[in-house]
This record gives structure tokens, C-alpha cells and sequence, in this order.
């Protein structure tokens, strides 16, 4: 997939809206699923399409077509002009059927016209993928996918399964998305650094007085930039990368500001203007911060490798008030990030936001009925921190303090051991004991945005069906709760699985499967094309809750470009004899944002 337009996506902080969307919202006043909306009929912004398709047969996945494929090899062309146009007019934008057009894939596979997905000879252990990619074209719209023309054999499409997710993961940084239990915090790959950090202090290889340490000595203020740390005159080159970073907080910040960089988002925990300190935390790696005191010069810590900040405290070189602080940080982490995937790369991360899975026919039932894209989805990441990114039910005040700024909270888990305490109605003494119609009812703890006078609400997680293994003990669940969900870990002793969604109110949580791979790529094998191993029972689950979408989100700027999964897959275990056939097209649409009439 080209990369050609800037994307529009953003790693979005907890804000303070959760709570307006969310406390006292009924159980299921939300009705429908993640990205399902109602339309009318006025789409005629210009939308330019594209794909990427793959195939996967006898363990093997092949690229069977593109659009466009200048070469007519399958692959999709590197370089393309959306909505331009230029001198020669040659703009996807004018192509008016991608389908039949002549930069689409034309060869053995494919002809002129054909379906977008069309095979006719569908067994057991088959599946295939394509990624779209959109571009809007002219003005801002608001945007919906839809399938049209599916045929599908039934039983096929009851056997078959399938799901629709963001394509938006890049994969900075990604560390191991593990079985330690947190599944999306440091998981391991960096050290925390707590507390005041000094000279004693893990990792820490050397803090500077540029008004008088070498090779500053510079014997007045000075304002230095990640750039110039990265000089060899002063403190380059650092081993894994190129330091990058900006400054992050002038002299009017406060507790509880959050702010986004290129090293992820900082937090401060707390500031002490008397002593010139501030306490930090990150969501991300962080190799150097500089803390600046005025006139008086600015104190460097440089640490020996990348570290996560865990409310650790800084300082001026005087304890005079803080007039700036830098972030820096290395491309390349401290090199334990495995750094696979990127947006629109054709394959399902674990941090990318399912807009609706399950059974073949399910998925196709939704898209036929159109489903709405967000401008802005809630992708995850390795460092995603529970306060910062989402907030975390259910969770437990760890400090001694009660109140914002400096109160601490930690996410904890739903287990035997305190299941029953959050159902309502129904009785459940254990998790194997989940059923039908249960409802999880999860007190709010803390703050949002650690305001005072804004409590967590309260979240309630209606479990519509329940999902068994063979041995009859429950490996997932369908869910429907009355604020939105971005992000359910369910655990399975030492394993885990993130489940992520957009925001959404309702969806399916599932458990890891056994084996080392936990990536739920295509449901198969990539050796014998047979199904993964079956899920793990379910023995602890957690909810990770979002601010709500706003209008903006759904309103895309134009020339901005996003991407959408669907993949599909036939279990090799699947009763279904014979070759059947299954067939549908896809098609984006747009209209003007300023269009109120049925708008979201």
C-alpha cells in the first residue's frame, strides 16, 4: 500500500470526555456495533479506492491481485497519484470502475470485471485477505464501507469465519506482546525508573550541569536541543539510533498534563515549584530528559539505554522553577522491539481495532448494511499506559494518596476470586460458570483526568452469548456495555490476549489459543493450512474504557489516507463438502461532513 498521504491517525490520551459520554448511560443505550451507523443517500464526495489481495492454500499464502498493477503481477504499484491528477489527468480519482480498468491485475487469477473477491472452488483450509485503502478526494466527508453483490454458498458462510479491522498499526517500537500479564504496558522489553533520579539510580549513565559539566561548560543558560545532544561535540552518537525528541512543557504546566511527541505521550504526576522538581511518567522508551531552570542552566539526565519513566522526579541545577523540559529518545528503542507491521501492511496485529468478527455470514451482514470509518480509530500499542491511554476496570489505588494528582492506580483483573462481587442478578462463583445473560457490573475508581469533581463512572458489561472450548468451558464471550470499550484483555493462567476495539459498545472478547503464536492471523497454520490450536479457558479478564468519538472523528480530511482488513479463512476441520463459491465487491462512499440530515 502506498504511503504517499499523510495519515490522519492519532494515538489519542484519555480525555475528559469519557465521563459526559458515559455516567449514567444505560445498560445498552448504545445499540448497535462498533462503526454501525444509519445513511442516507447523499454520498458524492469523490473517493478514490485501491487494494491488495492474497490468497492462502496448502499453508501458503500468494498475492493473487492489485489494483493499481501497472506491471500486472499482482502486486500493487509503489507509486500513486490519488487525487491529483497533474498534467496527465491519470488520477485514480478519474477511474470510474476500478473493477474493470486496465491498472487493475488482469491474468490467469483475474479478468476484466471479475468480483473483487471470486473463487469458485472453496474447501477446507483455504482463506484469503484484502486490505482497501481510501483516499478522499476535494473536500472533507464522512465515510462508510459496504459490501455489495455477495454471493456466498450458506453453508459456507455459517462454517467460515471472518472479521473487518483498522489495517493502522505501525509498528513502532512494538514490544513483545507477551504473556506477562500486561499485555500492553512495558512487557519487559525496557526498565521502569522510579522515584528521584540521582547518580544511584539504574541505568543512569551520567547527569550534566550544562553551566559547568563538560562538554557543556557553557558558565550561563543555555537552551540545548535533542538535535545538538546528538552531536558529537557534545554527547553523540547513541548506540541504538537517532536521537530524536522535542520539548514537551514550557514553564506553565501542572499536575496531570499530558502531552504527545515523538517519544510518546509524558504525564506529569506532580510539580514542586518551591525545589524546582517534577515527577514524569512515559508511555513510551525515553533516553535523555532535560530539565531547564532559567537563567541558571538546565540539569541532563542521560540514561545507558532506553527506560520507561514510572513516576520518576527531575530537577533543576539549582532548584530554581523549571523554565522547559526536553524529551529525547532513540529510533530504535533500546533494539528489544521486534518493529513488525505498518499500516496497511495486509496483516492483523494484535493492537489493531476489530470493527466486527465472527462467522462469515455475520461479518457480510454488517457490511452489506454499511459500516461508518473513523477518521481518528483507537489503535493500540506496546506502551499504552492505563490512566493515560484508557482507563482500566477494574482498578486499584496503589499510593497513599486519595485524590488527584499524586494518587496511583494499577489495573487488576476480574478471577475467581472476586467474580462474584461484580455480578449482578445472576450468580457466578467462578469464571467457568459464565453464562448467558450475566451482567459484570464494575465500580468506576479515581478520577477522569484526575479531576476531582468528575469520578470514573461506572461500567456494566452485559455478556450476550458465551463462547465454549471442547471441553466446554468458556473461551470468549459476546459483550454489550453501556460505555465505550477500546481495549479486553482476557487471560488464561500466564497467557493473555488483547482484544481491541474502536470505542465500541458491543463486540466479541476472546481468549489466547494454545501454542506460541497468539496473533490470530487468518485462523491458519502457516505450515499445513489446518486451524490454529484451539483457545485456552478463560480464568481472568479486564476492561479497558476510552473517551467516546466525537463529530471530528468522523469527518475525514480530504487527501488523507486510511485502511480497512478483511480477511476470511475456512477451518480445515470445517464439515463442508464439495468446492463452493463466494463472491462480493466492496465500495466506499462519502459525504460532506457539513451534511446533518442522518448524520452520526
Amino acid at each position: 500500500m502506498s504511503k504517499e498521504s499523510k495519515p490522519n491517525i492519532t494515538r489519542r490520551n484519555v480525555l475528559a470526555g469519557i465521563g459526559a459520554s458515559g455516567a449514567g448511560l444505560a445498560l445498552g443505550a448504545h445499540g448497535v456495533a462498533a462503526g454501525e451507523k444509519n445513511y442516507d443517500d447523499k454520498y458524492d464526495v469523490p473517493v478514490a479506492i485501491d487494494w491488495q489481495e492474497a490468497f492462502h492454500k496448502h499453508g501458503e499464502w500468494k498475492k493473487v491481485e492489485a489494483f493499481p498493477d501497472d506491471d500486472n503481477n499482482g502486486v500493487q504499484d509503489d507509486d500513486i497519484d490519488y487525487c491529483d491528477g497533474g498534467v496527465m489527468n491519470d488520477a485514480l480519482i478519474g477511474v470510474e470502475n476500478p473493477l474493470s480498468a486496465d491498472l487493475r491485475t488482469n491474468d490467469d487469477y483475474t479478468s476484466s470485471g471479475d468480483p473483487l473477491i471470486n473463487y469458485h472452488g472453496v474447501k477446507p483450509g483455504y482463506g484469503g485477505e484484502v486490505t482497501l485503502s481510501y483516499h478522499i478526494c476535494d473536500e472533507p466527508g464522512k465515510l462508510k464501507l459496504e459490501a455489495d453483490d455477495v454471493k456466498v454458498d450458506k453453508k459456507l458462510a455459517h462454517l467460515a469465519r471472518a472479521r473487518v479491522w483498522y489495517d493502522e498499526f505501525d509498528g513502532a517500537n512494538n514490544g513483545h506482546n507477551g504473556n506477562n500479564g500486561n499485555n500492553g504496558n512495558n512487557n519487559g522489553d525496557y526498565t521502569d525508573v522510579t522515584g528521584e533520579v540521582d547518580e544511584n539510580t539504574s541505568l543512569i549513565d551520567e547527569i550534566y550541569d550544562t553551566r559547568t559539566d563538560e562538554p557543556f561548560d557553557t558558565g550561563n543558560a543555555r537552551n540545548f536541543t535533542c538535535d545538538q545532544y546528538d552531536n558529537e561535540e557534545y554527547l553523540g552518537p547513541f548506540d541504538g539510533g537517532e536521537l530524536q525528541g522535542e520539548e514537551y512543557f514550557d514553564d506553565d504546566f501542572s499536575e496531570g498534563d499530558m502531552v504527545s511527541g515523538a517519544c510518546g505521550t509524558i504525564t506529569v504526576i506532580s510539580r514542586d515549584t518551591a525545589t524546582g522538581s517534577v515527577t514524569l511518567s512515559s508511555d513510551g522508551p525515553v533516553r535523555l530528559v532535560s530539565v531547564k531552570g532559567g537563567n541558571e542552566g538546565e540539569h541532563v539526565y542521560v540514561f545507558s539505554e532506553s527506560v520507561i519513566l514510572e513516576d520518576a522526579t527531575f530537577s533543576t541545577p539549582t532548584g530554581q522553577g523549571i523554565s522547559n523540559i526536553d524529551i529525547c529518545c532513540t529510533d530504535n528503542g533500546n533494539g528489544n522491539g521486534n518493529g513488525n507491521g505498518k499500516r496497511g501492511d495486509n496483516v492483523y496485529q494484535p493492537y489493531e481495532p476489530i470493527i466486527v468478527q465472527g462467522s462469515l455470514k455475520k461479518v457480510l451482514h454488517k457490511l452489506k448494511k454499511g459500516v461508518h470509518v473513523s477518521g481518528d480509530p483507537y489503535v493500540a500499542g506496546p506502551f499504552d499506559r492505563e490512566g493515560i491511554h484508557y482507563y482500566g476496570y477494574p482498578r486499584t489505588n496503589t499510593s497513599d494518596m486519595k485524590t488527584p494528582p499524586a494518587e496511583k492506580y494499577d489495573p487488576g483483573w476480574i478471577t475467581d476470586d472476586n467474580v462474584d462481587e461484580c455480578v449482578d442478578d445472576k450468580k457466578v462463583k467462578k469464571l467457568k460458570h459464565l453464562d448467558d445473560g450475566v451482567k459484570l457490573c464494575i465500580d468506576g475508581t479515581g478520577y477522569v483526568a484526575r479531576n476531582e469533581e468528575n469520578p470514573l463512572p461506572d461500567l456494566c458489561i452485559y455478556v450476550k452469548k458465551v463462547i465454549t472450548g471442547k471441553k466446554g468451558k468458556p473461551v470468549g464471550f459476546k459483550w454489550k456495555s453501556n460505555l465505550p470499550i477500546c481495549r479486553i484483555n482476557v487471560a488464561s493462567g500466564e497467557h493473555t490476549k488483547l482484544n481491541v476495539f474502536d470505542r465500541a459498545t458491543e463486540g466479541t472478547a476472546l481468549a489466547p489459543r494454545y501454542g506460541h503464536d497468539n496473533n490470530d492471523n487468518c485462523g491458519c497454520d502457516n505450515n499445513n493450512g489446518h486451524e490454529k490450536h484451539g483457545r485456552r479457558p478463560i480464568t481472568g479478564v479486564r476492561f479497558g474504557v476510552c473517551d467516546d468519538h466525537d463529530e471530528d472523528d468522523w469527518c475525514i480530511e480530504d487527501s488523507n489516507t486510511g485502511y480497512i482488513g478483511f480477511e476470511w479463512w475456512l477451518p480445515k476441520h470445517a464439515g463442508l463438502k464439495g468446492k463452493k463459491k463466494f463472491q462480493t465487491n466492496f465500495d466506499f462512499k462519502a459525504k460532506p461532513c457539513d451534511d446533518n440530515n442522518n448524520s452520526t
